[in-house]
């Protein structure tokens, strides 16, 4: 799920539309949607929908998903939920990757795709020098576990993520070390 339902009022542009750096023609948002597409994993852009028709366009001729518009507001709990919904019933895990972090290298996402298939029952977390970062690899069965609570998707990603912890709907997160200032 490529979390791109911010405003952009300070930025004065939709953040996913800016040009990568060091990539020549490439969005924020195509270079995230090319990386996830070269792995084989499926892309949800979930935005605002005013920005549904920009992002569609960004994502013309490159197969590499679908994008979405929910009105804008709620945290990133409920940005996760459209996600989980437009992934569909067959979805094990879901991949929260802020559309402003487009410098995650292919490298990265195949070595935490690797330990999310070691450990499928935690959450993954990249960590680049002690520093938690994204994407963060939520299985999906420690969010269907959340649906009791009601208010999860209202809340920010640490609180559902600690809530989860809590609750025991997900095993203690695994920080995957990388090398990916990304």
């Amino acid at each position: 799920v490529i979390l791109a339902r911010g405003a952009s009022r300070r930025m004065g542009s939709p953040k996913g539309l800016l040009p990568c750096p060091g990539q020549t023609g490439m969005s924020f948002l195509r270079a995230i949607a090319m990386a996830y597409k070269a792995l084989e994993i499926p892309v949800v852009v979930v935005t605002t929908s005013d920005l549904v028709f920009g992002y569609q366009q960004e994502l013309v001729g490159t197969g590499a998903g679908s994008v979405a518009g929910f009105p804008e507001g709620g945290e990133t709990g409920r940005t996760l939920m459209h996600g989980w919904e437009m992934a569909g019933a067959e979805t094990t895990h879901l991949w929260a990757h802020p559309v402003d972090l487009p410098l995650v290298t292919i490298e990265t996402l195949e070595f935490l795709k690797f330990h999310s298939s070691q450990y499928p029952a935690k959450l993954i977390r990249a960590e680049y020098e002690g520093s938690p970062g994204h994407p963060v690899i939520l299985p999906v069965a420690g969010l269907a576990g959340m649906q009791e609570h009601h208010a999860w998707h209202l809340a920010p990603m640490r609180e559902v993520i600690a809530l989860a912890l809590a609750r025991g709907h997900i095993a203690e997160p695994l920080l995957v070390a990388v090398a990916d200032a990304g």
